[in-house]
C-alpha cells in the first residue's frame, strides 16, 4: 500500500470516521501520511454518480491527527510503471507519475483527470512537484507539469539531461492521431522549489 501522497486542492475538507466535515486543509502540494484507503468508491456529489466523479476515501494523518479525505484531493504513485531515473555525477534524479484515487481503470474512457510529475533530486533532498510556468509555447489551467496517461494523450520520458543547472527533460506525447516531441526545462527557484517550463513542441503528425 501506498504510504503517502501529495494534497492538491484549496479547502479540502477534513472527514471524521462518520464521513462528516470537522475542519479543511489548505495545503497545495502538501506531502502527507497515508494509513489506510476505502476498497469502495464513493460519488464525490449526489448529483453526480458517473465513474468519473468516484473516488475511494483516503485516511491521512495531518500534524498528530488522523483525519480521511476524498481520493480526489490526494496523488500517489499508484500506477505500474517504474520511476524514471538517471544518475549524473553525485546526484540522482528521479520521475514518476501520480495519480488520485479514482474509479477509474480504463483509460480510454475520457475523464478529467490530473496526473501531476513528482521529481526527486537526492543532491538537495528535494522530492516534490513541478510548479508550471505557462508561455507562449504551452499554456494550462492546471499548475504542475503532467506526465500524461488519459483518453487524450499518454507521455513517456525518453531521455533526461543536463545543460549547466538546468535539466532538460524530453517528452514523447502520443495521442489516437497526433504524436509530438516536447522539450521541457526544469529550473531550481527560490519559492517553489522546482519549476518546469515547455520550450518546444515538435508535432510529428
Amino acid at each position: 500500500m501506498e504510504t503517502e501522497g501529495f494534497i492538491i486542492g484549496d479547502q479540502v475538507a477534513l472527514l471524521n470516521d462518520s464521513l462528516q466535515a470537522t475542519d479543511t486543509i489548505s495545503a497545495e502540494g502538501k506531502l502527507v501520511k497515508i494509513s489506510g484507503i476505502s476498497e469502495q468508491f464513493y460519488p464525490l456529489s449526489l448529483t453526480d454518480t458517473s465513474i468519473c466523479n468516484k473516488y475511494s476515501y483516503v485516511r491521512i494523518q495531518v500534524q498528530d491527527e488522523q483525519s480521511i479525505i476524498s481520493g480526489k484531493y490526494i496523488y500517489s504513485a499508484t500506477s505500474d510503471e517504474a520511476p524514471k531515473e538517471i544518475q549524473i555525477e553525485k546526484d540522482k534524479y528521479s520521475f514518476v507519475r501520480l495519480e488520485n484515487y479514482n474509479a477509474l481503470s480504463d483509460t480510454s474512457v475520457s475523464c478529467d483527470l490530473h496526473t501531476p510529475l513528482l521529481f526527486s533530486n537526492s543532491g538537495d533532498n528535494y522530492k516534490g512537484l513541478l510548479k508550471l510556468i505557462n508561455n507562449d509555447i504551452y499554456q494550462s489551467e492546471y499548475p504542475y507539469l503532467e506526465l500524461m496517461a488519459n483518453a487524450i494523450a499518454h507521455d513517456v520520458i525518453t531521455e533526461i539531461n543536463t545543460k549547466g543547472d538546468q535539466l532538460i527533460l524530453h517528452i514523447r506525447r502520443t495521442g489516437k492521431q497526433s504524436l509530438a516531441n516536447i522539450v521541457i526545462v526544469i529550473k531550481k527557484d527560490a519559492l517553489n522549489g522546482y519549476n518546469a517550463e515547455v520550450k518546444s513542441i515538435e508535432n510529428l503528425r
